[in-house]
């Protein structure tokens, strides 16, 4: 879940440095549950690019399946 003052352009899931999941709501509010087949170990985070070109990100998470 995100919110914006300035509608959303898109937002990506990157792991491991890839661009795996992007989609384009063109909404100030999103509410998406998007999954990915992770490698074995690694990180990934939700990038975040609004329709002015600023930029906001999370935090990795780092995981390692077992």
């Amino acid at each position: 879940f995100c919110a914006s003052d300035v509608p959303v352009a898109r937002v990506d899931l990157v792991h491991n440095g890839d661009d795996l999941v992007s989609i384009s709501p063109g909404e100030r509010v999103v509410d998406e549950e998007l999954s990915i087949e992770a490698s074995p170990g690694g990180w990934i985070y939700a990038r975040l690019v609004r329709r002015d070109g600023e930029m906001a990100w999370s935090s990795p998470i780092w995981y390692k399946r077992t």
